[in-house]
């Protein structure tokens, strides 16, 4: 913040805007000082905290974010909470400006990952075929029978990391010439958004995973 607030009024005559404090004293130049007033930009503000944000290690996330997810209802442990940081710090927000506009902004503040990573923790139950244009575009009447027998497969898994499910996986898809991403990821998640698909399968473990992609197979049809 004291970087932001200190580019308000002064700049240090380059192009540079991410400066320690060491830096901005020996920099700074009252002449170059500006005369007009400084006016607040939240968006450039959010910017700057998305910086120093994702320059912090994964864990130090982890009191503010575990903060938020109990709040929530949530209670996470120390490694869930930096994994999920992990793989989705870099995802963006869509907000709504003051003029009423809808836009779409980086992760800036620990609380912006809840509504990015709820499905990590709670299942979807809802699919809104009509209203949601991810799932309109991605399911249809051969999706579920897709799904059912990538599920056979998924169940004859027993390594079940990244690699060990990537090492089944991709040859069945290869096989079959089924490309399931996009509906797995409405079973897993309830719409278009999410990490890596066997990170996140691998993140929810074998028996949740085949349970929300049975349940979605059942709901959706």
């Amino acid at each position: 913040m004291v970087n932001f607030l200190a580019l308000l009024g002064w700049n240090p005559g380059n192009d540079q805007e991410l400066m320690t404090m060491d830096e901005m004293v020996s920099l700074f130049d009252l002449t170059k000082c500006s005369k007009a007033g400084a006016k607040f930009d939240y968006v450039k503000a959010a910017w700057f905290n998305h910086q120093y944000l994702i320059r912090r290690p994964d864990a130090d996330w982890c009191p503010a974010f575990d903060k938020v997810l109990k709040e929530n209802g949530i209670t996470a442990t120390a490694e869930q909470e930096t994994e999920v940081v992990r793989m989705m710090k870099m995802k963006v927000i869509e907000y709504t400006d003051s003029l009423g506009n809808k836009k779409k902004r980086n992760i800036s503040f620990p609380s912006d990952l809840w509504p990015l990573t709820k499905f990590f923790f709670v299942a979807p139950t809802d699919f809104d075929r009509e209203g949601d244009k991810f799932i309109r575009k991605n399911w249809n009447e051969d999706t579920a029978g897709q799904l059912r027998q990538m599920v056979a497969v998924l169940e004859t898994i027993t390594d079940w990391s990244v690699e060990g499910q990537k090492a089944v996986i991709d040859p069945w898809v290869e096989q079959t010439g089924f490309k399931p991403w996009n509906a797995w990821r409405i079973a897993l998640v309830g719409t278009g958004q999410g990490p890596d698909m066997y990170e996140l399968s691998a993140f929810l473990g074998k028996e949740e995973t085949l349970r929300r992609t049975r349940y979605a197979c059942e709901v959706l049809g």
